[in-house]
């Protein structure tokens, strides 16, 4: 079973590997968990920092690098970082532009345009089939009839 560390960042819990946190040893995370986790294990650990953050600050350690949104800017990033004792390298800090993420939006956006419609279509091609085979059924009133209930909008 992993052992895990628990915070409490600015109200925000984290439970998250101790060998994470282990991986980075001069870190005051890990001082912190060296002090006090060996005593109780369960306690959840303070820390009066902003948790959304805190949670990129992770990711930091996770990844080696991040992609910073635009309502975190680089340089408070790393006045995070040397809070906690993480050394910053900026060739592994980006920060996403607004610009960027206009663009990802719209490209998602279109991708989901594009199923939609195609998804419509099929559901037109089959509206028009049952109304063909039940237009066949009443001219041919010796045929076989099938009752297709469809909702159309």
């Amino acid at each position: 079973m992993v052992e895990t560390v628990k915070f409490n960042v600015g109200g925000r819990h984290f439970e998250v590997s101790r060998a994470l946190i282990e991986q980075n040893p001069d870190t005051m995370l890990a001082k912190m968990i060296t002090d006090t986790w060996e005593k109780d294990p369960d306690k959840r650990l303070f820390i009066d920092r902003d948790g959304d953050k805190f949670a990129h600050v992770l990711d930091y350690l996770r990844y080696g690098s991040i992609e910073l949104p635009p309502t975190i800017p680089q340089a408070m990033f790393k006045r995070e970082l040397d809070y906690y004792g993480i050394l910053a390298d900026d060739l592994r800090i980006k920060q996403l532009s607004i610009g960027a993420l206009t663009q990802k939006f719209y490209a998602e956006f279109n991708q989901f345009n594009v199923e939609f419609n195609r998804q419509k279509k099929i559901h037109e091609v089959f509206v028009l089939a049952v109304e063909c085979y039940n237009q066949f059924c009443a001219n041919n009133q010796g045929g076989n009839s099938v009752s297709f209930f469809l909702n159309k909008k």
